[in-house]
């Protein structure tokens, strides 16, 4: 009977390259399935803001894009419920020629982040509870009666705002600067307001 042992037994080479290129193909296909996801964790860890929201569909609310640093120079926001949303450096309401005023209206921002944003020529009644406007720019709004509990205004330049009748309990008011803000007790920071609301000129 002939011996068969390891240096004499016969190998199928063509099955075994056959498994070995289709054990390639397999793990090509998972890693490109899995590349998005790993390329964006890579990104977040490198410190891309913007990351974490790729291939994500941005809201869109009155033809304004709500996302960090977007441009709306009308901005109408009245009702709509954006609890949270980031507008992180925006630049909100800057069309100064518009005869209206932005509308904020019933508009829920609770906890938004408007931090470094700049903010012209808004008003209406708003939640603004635990936004965060720290370094913002706030100019020429009348939030009247609004809900500013437990908001954070440090860093921020505010002129000729009207808090009147509006809730600041526990927001942090060590803004930069003030001029022409009234306080809803009645009182003036920064001197009273000196010129007309430029909304709309």
């Amino acid at each position: 009977m002939q011996r068969t042992d390891a240096h004499t037994r016969p190998t199928n080479t063509g099955a075994l390259r056959f498994a070995t290129a289709l054990a390639v193909t397999v793990a090509l296909v998972v890693a490109a399935c899995g590349s998005g996801s790993d390329s964006t964790v890579a990104r977040e860890a490198a410190g891309d803001d913007n990351a974490a929201v790729l291939g994500a569909t941005a809201r869109v609310v009155n033809g304004c894009t709500i996302a960090p640093g977007t441009i709306c120079e009308q901005v109408n926001f009245a009702n709509a419920n954006l609890t949270g949303v980031d507008l992180s450096g925006a630049s909100l309401g800057l069309d100064r020629t518009n005869p209206y005023p932005g509308n904020w209206e019933g508009t829920n921002l609770t906890e938004a982040n408007l931090s470094k944003a700049a903010v012209w020529c808004v008003e209406g009644t708003a939640n603004l509870s635990k936004v965060d406007f720290s370094g913002a720019e706030l100019i020429d709004l009348n939030l009247y009666g609004s809900n500013l509990r437990g908001a954070d205004f440090s860093g921020a330049y505010l002129v000729n705002v009207n808090f009147n009748g509006a809730d600041l309990t526990g927001a942090n008011l060590d803004w930069a600067s003030a001029t022409a803000v009234y306080l809803p007790d009645g009182t003036w920071v920064g001197g009273s307001q000196t010129r007309d609301d430029e909304c709309g000129d």
